[in-house]
C-alpha cells in the first residue's frame, strides 16, 4: 500500500529480419489514455530479445490489474493483462494535539500537552516512539502503545513554556521508523503555543544624587523612577539602594517600598536617603550607587525578567 510494482515484459522477433516501428505500451487497471503508464516505438532486431518495462506507484491496498498492448507494422494489436493483489501496511498520523491553555500560559511553566494517535492503516502498529518537540528545550521521545488498525490512544505529557511569544510545538509518530507505513509522507504536525509576557519592573533612566550644598558628611538624596509593565493591580515592590564596599561586599540602605496600582504600564518615582553611618566604611572620592528590586527574592514578585 502507498508503494510501487516495476512491470517486465520480454519479446522476441524471431523474423530474421528487423522489427521496425513496434509499439509498446502498459496501462493499469484498463486500457485508456488516462491510464497509459508508458507508450514506445522502438525496433527490435531479428532473433532477438526485447524488454519493454515500466513502474506503477502509489498503489493502495487490493487487488489491481496490469495492461500490455504492442503491434508491429500495422499488425492487429495485441493485448494481455496481468492481476496481483497489493497488501495493506499500518499508517500512523496525528489526529489532534491539544495544549492546556486554560489559564495564560508564561515561560517556565509547566504545560499539558495531549497527542491523538491514530493507526488509518489496514494492518496493526507495533510500539513505537511519538517525538515531541519545544522551541527552548531538549525533544523527548515518548511511548506510544501497540495500535491495532483503525483504533487510536492518547499520549500525555507536560513541557515547560519557552519564553514569551508565539512558538510552535511540533510531534512526530514513528520517529524512529520502526514501522513499515502505507505513507511516510506529512508526518510532522505544528500547533501553535502563546506564552504571555510576565509583569516587569525596570528602572526607567538612571538615579539622581543630591546633597544639601555645603552637607559634606550628607544625607544624600537619591531618587529614580521604576517602571511596570503587564501590571494587574496593587503591588508592594521592595528595593534598596547598595553600593560596592572596597573590603568585600555590598554597603546596602534600609529596604523601602515603591508601591503601584492600576493595570498595564505605570512609573512610580521614589526618593530615598544614605546617610554618613551608613556610609562610615567608604573612603572619600566617587563612588556609584545602584537600586536593586526585590533584593530579598519574594516569590510574589516573579517577573518576565530579572537582570533589571
Amino acid at each position: 500500500m502507498g508503494g510501487s510494482v516495476d512491470v517486465e515484459v520480454m519479446l522476441y522477433n524471431s523474423q530474421q529480419t528487423d522489427a521496425f516501428s513496434v509499439e509498446v505500451a502498459f496501462y493499469k487497471e484498463n486500457i485508456s489514455s488516462n491510464n497509459r503508464l508508458l507508450f514506445d516505438q522502438v525496433t527490435i532486431p531479428a532473433e532477438s530479445w526485447y524488454t519493454a518495462s515500466t513502474t506503477w506507484s502509489g498503489l493502495t491496498e487490493g487487488v489491481h490489474k496490469i495492461w500490455f498492448e504492442f503491434s508491429a507494422g500495422g499488425d492487429v494489436q495485441v493485448r494481455f493483462n496481468k492481476e496481483f493483489t497489493v497488501a495493506g501496511l499500518a499508517n500512523l498520523r496525528i489526529d489532534s494535539v491539544n495544549i492546556d491553555t486554560s489559564t495564560p500560559v508564561y515561560a517556565g511553566d509547566s504545560v499539558a500537552l495531549s497527542t491523538h494517535v491514530l493507526n488509518s492503516g489496514t494492518v496493526d502498529a507495533p510500539a513505537s516512539k511519538l517525538l515531541v518537540q519545544v522551541p527552548q528545550s531538549p525533544d523527548v521521545l515518548l511511548d506510544t502503545p501497540a495500535l491495532t488498525a483503525g483504533s487510536s490512544a492518547w499520549v500525555n505529557t507536560t513541557i515547560t513554556a519557552p519564553s514569551s511569544g508565539v512558538h510552535s510545538v511540533q510531534v512526530t509518530p514513528d520517529a524512529e521508523n520502526v514501522i513499515e507505513e502505507a505513507s511516510e509522507m506529512n508526518k510532522l504536525t505544528a500547533v501553535d503555543l502563546t506564552v504571555a509576557t510576565r509583569m516587569d519592573l525596570s528602572f526607567k533612566d538612571g538615579l539622581t544624587i543630591t546633597t544639601a550644598e555645603g552637607a559634606l558628611e550628607g544625607p544624600w538624596t537619591v531618587e529614580g523612577t521604576m517602571v511596570r509593565t503587564n501590571g494587574t493591580g496593587p503591588l508592594d515592590v521592595p528595593v534598596w539602594v547598595q553600593l560596592p564596599n572596597p573590603s568585600g561586599g555590598l554597603i546596602t540602605s534600609q529596604p523601602f517600598t515603591v508601591s503601584f496600582s492600576g493595570v498595564g504600564y505605570s512609573e512610580q518615582p521614589f526618593t530615598t536617603q544614605l546617610t554618613s553611618s551608613t556610609l562610615s566604611s567608604l573612603s572619600e572620592g566617587d563612588h556609584i550607587v545602584t537600586a536593586k528590586i526585590n533584593p530579598f527574592n519574594e516569590a510574589n514578585l516573579q517577573q518576565e525578567r530579572t537582570d533589571n
